[in-house]
């Protein structure tokens, strides 16, 4: 029987998951691709347990929106989009004026890339749950189709 911790374990994941990420011929050739993807990865681990509270799975990983559109009366992809707006105006500021004031360029786009795969986990997630609301049809032969 192992004696590996829950972290332990959570980090020896993460390091197969890099290394397959990283086995990807366009990001594996380029030192900037795989640059950024560690550090989104590392973003996304750090600042997704903070704002999931610790919650897993689908769900889980999108909480914090679900519960601020819960809490304002919106779609939670619009309270997502907000979040990258922030991110986007500053890297506009970025594009127009060559600086940033706040936080550095590298990480605002590293943000701005996990938003988007976190809205595309919304909305994959979603779809998901709306073939799961649909209901079954059984063919001529009472096998559900």
């Amino acid at each position: 029987m192992s004696d590996t911790t829950g972290l332990e374990q959570t980090l020896k994941n993460f390091r197969e998951q890099m290394n397959d990420m990283l086995e990807i011929p366009h990001i594996k050739g380029d030192r900037d691709f795989s640059h950024m993807i560690k550090l989104c990865n590392e973003l996304l681990t750090v600042k997704g347990h903070d704002y999931t509270q610790g919650a897993e799975g689908d769900r889980g990983r999108l909480k914090n929106f679900y519960v601020g559109a819960d809490r304002i009366g919106v779609k939670p992809i619009q309270i997502l989009s907000v979040y990258l707006h922030k991110h986007q105006s500053a890297i506009d500021t970025f594009v127009q004026t060559g600086q940033v004031q706040s936080e550095g360029i590298e990480g605002r786009i590293a943000d701005s890339i996990n938003y988007l795969l976190l809205m595309w986990k919304m909305i994959a997630y979603e779809k998901r749950e709306i073939e799961k609301k649909k209901p079954q049809s059984r063919g001529p032969s009472g096998v559900l189709v």
